[in-house]
């Protein structure tokens, strides 16, 4: 799904760093589902951020700055607490069986949870991230090379 067609064709759509900030969304009607049998919905936001190293980090560096600065210092921020529900650090491992193909240079996926999609934006545009959060960002992530998918999950299995 593209991005204009999820936030809807009369949202605009801000590009500020390595954030996506929908403009004048109040709420999002995500896509029906459907009665799979023996699926389970969630009913949360998750976004996954395909997340990409600065141009003058090695993978290591990215994954060890990842892991021991930035993933602390996103879940210590009082507006991550009062928004997110989950957050998870994905690194990428370039091992691979033979057969199966990487998904290009990516050096992470951060999964973060949310109630909806206002919580996403009341996040992104909060305080701790653009003084704290944000600006901590750019000393290990290119902005520009990271992307966003946005969707619920349905469970068939756990």
């Amino acid at each position: 799904m593209k991005r204009d067609d999820f936030l809807g064709s009369r949202r605009s759509v801000l590009r500020t760093g390595a954030i996506l900030v929908a403009s004048a969304v109040t709420s999002v009607s995500l896509p029906a589902l459907g009665d799979a049998p023996g699926a389970m919905k969630t009913g949360l936001l998750k976004v996954d951020i395909l997340s990409r190293r600065r141009a003058d980090l090695t993978h290591e560096q990215y994954v060890d700055y990842w892991s021991k600065v930035h993933g602390p210092l996103f879940s210590s921020q009082p507006d991550v607490k009062r928004y997110v529900r989950r957050y998870i650090q994905s690194r990428v491992r370039y091992e691979k069986p033979a057969g199966f193909v990487l998904l290009g240079d990516v050096d992470g996926v951060a999964q973060v949870w949310f109630d909806n999609m206002d919580g996403f934006l009341a996040l992104f545009s909060s305080p701790s991230y653009k003084n704290v959060i944000q600006p901590d960002e750019l000393k290990f992530t290119n902005p520009s090379r990271c992307e966003f998918i946005f969707s619920t999950d349905v469970s068939f299995i756990g």
